[in-house]
């Protein structure tokens, strides 16, 4: 985004946490060569921008000590790359490998090492480099790395529905259980006690981002993009899965009193 209008850079900056897809929709439609190659810079873009010593021992994960949106749009331009460019030149292998090797690091944190059996019935959210019990946990962030790992199912990529289906837990359960809006599709949600344990159930979680934002600024800003982001998270689960909770939690998130108004 252009910052300022000032500087060297002329007010623009790089930036992981806010990236479009640019080349994937325009080569999926247009077979350009030039997309082709722009998919690619891409995909190069979403690994190197990233600091060496974030990305691990092994140089390429990028879902790992970021925010979670800019692991989700890196994870998703990485995937895009990995399934649409032509078999033949080498870089399909090297965005494959990437792919497969992120995939494979959040399976062994959340699914094989349980990093966090300690939420309890409210298992299912991602970590975030800012969340470490000192500030709110942002929901809406973990819906979109929800939604490319719904869209990696579509695409029989390994690991992705067992992915998939443990952060529908946490996404389901924000309607089913939370009870209101401000709360289920907030920007910031209580998940750490006072001491910084993971709270274990949803009863406590209400309560905990209530108390701490009793004037709902939970829900803060853009409040239409928290809710459709929500919104769109259940749904590519439904698509991707056919998952009988996120159907059961989409029909009642569109039910909600005053849901119609956010959405339009």
């Amino acid at each position: 985004p252009a910052s300022s209008l000032t500087g060297k850079d002329g007010g623009w900056t790089t930036d992981l946490s806010h990236r479009p897809e640019l080349a994937y929709p325009a080569y999926l439609a247009t077979g350009e060569a030039v997309y082709m190659r722009a998919l690619a810079h891409e995909g190069a873009f979403a690994i190197h921008n990233i600091w060496p010593d974030k990305r691990g021992p092994s140089g390429v994960l990028v879902v790992r000590h970021l925010q979670l949106r800019a692991s989700a749009w890196s994870l998703r331009t990485v995937s895009n790359a990995a399934y649409l460019l032509p078999d033949n030149p080498p870089l399909k292998v090297s965005f494959v490998t990437v792919r497969n090797a992120n995939l494979n690091h959040l399976y062994g944190r959340y699914i094989l090492d349980g990093e966090m059996q300690g939420a309890g019935e409210v298992e299912g959210w991602f970590a975030d480099i800012l969340t470490r019990g000192k500030i709110p946990y942002p929901a809406w962030q973990g819906d979109f790395l929800t939604i490319v790992l719904a869209q990696e199912v579509t695409r029989g990529t390994p690991l992705s529905k067992d992915l998939l289906d443990w952060a529908a837990r946490f996404t389901e359960g924000r309607v089913n259980y939370l009870g209101s809006l401000e709360v289920m599709a907030g920007q910031r949600t209580i998940v750490h006690g006072a001491d910084g344990r993971l709270l274990n159930s949803w009863e406590a979680i209400a309560l905990a981002t209530r108390r701490a934002f009793p004037d709902g600024t939970a829900y803060t800003g853009n409040h239409g993009g928290g809710y459709s982001v929500l919104r769109a998270a259940l749904g590519a689960i439904v698509f991707a899965t056919g998952d009988e909770q996120a159907v059961s939690a989409l029909d009642r998130l569109q039910r909600m009193p005053g849901a119609s108004d956010l959405y339009n």
